[in-house]
């Protein structure tokens, strides 16, 4: 039987978080589609500019060792995917998905079409908005993949605008490495959209891209925003050495702030720093993991062990998750983990 014989049937809806929209997932045959309003943001046989944000993008770093990757927008997957597939063993991958329910959409009745890649050592998803996460990464991202609208403008939630102002380009260049790249996936073009990434500091790209790739489609468009300057690293003062100071696979610097990726391990027999774990590191804390009290205990317990109160520590992400990322404003010594021989 014909696909376009087989009636669609509705799998699931959920409210847009901060909007007034709602999502609508769709199934028909082997095939899915998810809906807001009139528009449809996504559709499982069409996956072909989708897939080209992730290769051009990773394209650009692919000389990087340890490349740090930010994906706005789960989606069905097709980015994170192909990411995976582009990048190498020690890459690290943060999928910033607003809306649980598309999480949830990607671990039941669509976990056919994500496959393994959820399970993926190298990736870590937060329900979070990919702004947040944008505005607390100053110089941490190698690249920034935004597919989170159906072009440079808020259509699923009016606070998306944000991220395309001026404002929210700054702040994307400035969460960005030197050399680092802020890729933007579009139905259409938008020549506004283009000067506003000149404008924000950014040597840019357009590229279109078929919706089924080498099969044609629908035409789409992929701005490439490349942040090419090369500013000097700042290096910690005071009690922290420049040979201590380098960056390491689960840790890094943004001028005299240390930006680290934990592995939380709550209800432990001892508060202990651990040992590295691929891109982060193992610390176990005595207390329960409940209503992010674990998380609470771990800032001051490491509020010591850098010698900093703790109110010079920032949970980025992952207060009620065993996967965090901190911010610890100039520490004044370093555990062992953190220093080089």
């Amino acid at each position: 039987m014909s696909r376009l014989l087989i009636p669609w049937t509705l799998i699931d809806t959920a409210p847009v978080p901060g909007g007034d929209g709602e999502l609508r997932l769709k199934r028909r045959g082997a095939e899915f589609s998810i809906m807001l309003g009139a528009n449809e943001l996504m559709n499982s046989r069409l996956s072909g500019s989708e897939e080209a944000l992730a290769t051009l993008s990773c394209t650009k770093i692919a000389e990087r060792a340890q490349p740090r990757v930010l994906i706005g927008g789960l989606g069905m997957g097709f980015t994170l995917r192909a990411a995976l597939g582009a990048l190498g063993p020690r890459a690290w991958i943060i999928v910033a998905e607003l809306a649980p329910a598309v999480v949830a959409w990607a671990r039941g009745p669509m976990a056919e079409v994500f496959g393994d890649s959820l399970g993926d050592p190298r990736v870590r998803i937060e329900v979070e908005d990919v702004g947040r996460l944008i505005r607390a990464g100053r110089g941490g991202y190698d690249a920034i993949l935004l597919d989170v609208d159906n072009g440079p403008e808020g259509l699923t939630r009016d606070a998306n605008d944000g991220l395309y102002g001026l404002d929210g380009l700054r702040a994307a260049r400035a969460a960005l490495r030197p050399g680092g790249v802020l890729s933007v996936w579009s139905c259409a073009p938008d020549r506004a959209f283009s000067a506003r990434l000149r404008k924000a500091g950014f040597g840019v790209e357009e590229v279109g891209a078929r919706a089924n790739g080498r099969g044609g489609g629908a035409r789409h468009v992929i701005w490439l925003g490349t942040r090419a300057d090369s500013p000097p690293r700042t290096r910690p003062s005071r009690s922290v050495t420049r040979k201590s100071a380098e960056d390491g696979p689960f840790f890094w610097w943004d001028g005299e702030t240390l930006v680290v990726n934990i592995l939380g391990r709550p209800a432990a027999s001892r508060d202990a720093i651990g040992k590295p774990r691929g891109h982060q590191l193992e610390v176990s804390v005595t207390t329960a993991p409940r209503r992010g009290r674990a998380t609470d205990h771990m800032v001051r317990f490491l509020a010591g062990e850098f010698g900093v109160p703790p109110s010079a520590i920032e949970v980025v992400f992952g207060r009620m998750n065993v996967n965090k990322q901190l911010r610890i404003a100039a520490p004044q010594k370093l555990p062992g983990p953190f220093r080089r021989t």
